[in-house]
């Protein structure tokens, strides 16, 4: 039968693995998130084990920083369903037709951790869990091989894309975001540090500021006030001899960092706005790299800093 894993926001599962075959969720959680949940099995037994949990507006802010942008994940749906369209006789649901659709899904009435999944055909958990029960049934293909066909376009999608959008509907903003895992570690497929939190080179930010003592600050405050995204930022520690103090030297430091360092996911460059900064200098920053927009995780950081990406 096998063991089965599995990520959901309440008990609507937006991904699923079996034994050793699954998708890592790891960079959605922190390590104090293992606490103990409800796990869900047909009969309607139910048993409490380990489980990474968080909630779903911080795993928002997480997915933000992983690039999940909803103009993103509108262009990773779109190529998913285009490129299904070569292979599945379907009709295509648009993003803005998934998008609310997903959007209208009633967390609390949506079930779908309590069957043999085991037992499921490629496409056919899709067709019966997320099509016929949530709102995108009024997409479903009468015919069962082509309702079946569109589940499994919907389980080749990427499942953030769908988490993203439920986490950007405003009544949700109370619902748990739930890594279940302890079958597939108690069968003994996978071992405790394959499903430990924690993030890649490539997911991790490097800050860089105008002066050592921006650094310090910033780190403090990354801890203080948003410690459930702290973890991606990693800043550069010269506690002596700072190499870039100076608004001239961190311009010139990002137009070499630009440069050469490309295996670099990303890059920030920070410097205060202040009566000695001026708007030229500030131009140069910001036009030396790409600018990534910060609203959706810091608000109002861009008021005081001039905020450069690469």
């Amino acid at each position: 039968m096998g063991s089965m894993i599995s990520l959901s926001v309440g008990r609507f599962e937006i991904d699923w693995g079996k034994n050793n075959s699954f998708n890592s969720h790891a960079k959605l959680f922190r390590p104090g998130d293992l606490k103990p949940v409800t796990y869900y099995y047909a009969d309607d037994i139910r048993e409490t084990k380990p489980g990474f949990r968080r909630s779903l507006p911080s795993v928002r802010k997480r997915l933000a920083l992983l690039g999940y942008s909803m103009a993103r994940c509108q262009q990773l749906y779109e190529q998913n369903m285009a490129y299904a369209q070569r292979y599945e006789s379907v009709h295509p649901i648009s993003w803005s037709e998934f998008s609310r659709a997903i959007g209208e899904v009633d967390l609390d009435r949506a079930d779908s951790l309590d069957m043999d999944d085991n037992e499921y055909d490629p496409g056919e958990y899709a067709a019966r869990q997320v099509l016929d029960r949530t709102p995108l049934k009024i997409f479903a293909p009468k015919e069962w091989h082509s309702r079946r066909d569109l589940g499994l376009i919907l389980e080749n999608l990427d499942p953030y894309v769908t988490l993203r959008v439920l986490a950007d509907e405003p009544r949700n903003k109370k619902r748990i975001v739930i890594w279940r895992h302890a079958d597939v570690l108690e069968g003994g497929w996978i071992e405790e540090e394959d499903v430990a939190p924690g993030l890649s080179a490539e997911d991790r930010y490097l800050v860089v500021t105008e002066g050592s003592s921006d650094s310090a600050i910033l780190r403090k405050s990354l801890d203080l006030i948003f410690p459930d995204v702290a973890d991606f930022f990693d800043f550069i520690d010269m506690s002596e001899h700072y190499p870039f103090t100076g608004t001239g030297n961190l311009v010139n430091f990002c137009k070499g960092l630009a440069s050469f360092c490309r295996e670099i996911n990303e890059t920030i460059a920070l410097a205060a706005r202040s009566k000695r900064f001026y708007h030229s200098e500030a131009q140069e920053i910001e036009g030396t790299v790409s600018r990534i927009s910060w609203s959706e995780v810091f608000g109002s950081l861009r008021k005081h800093f001039t905020v450069a990406s690469r």
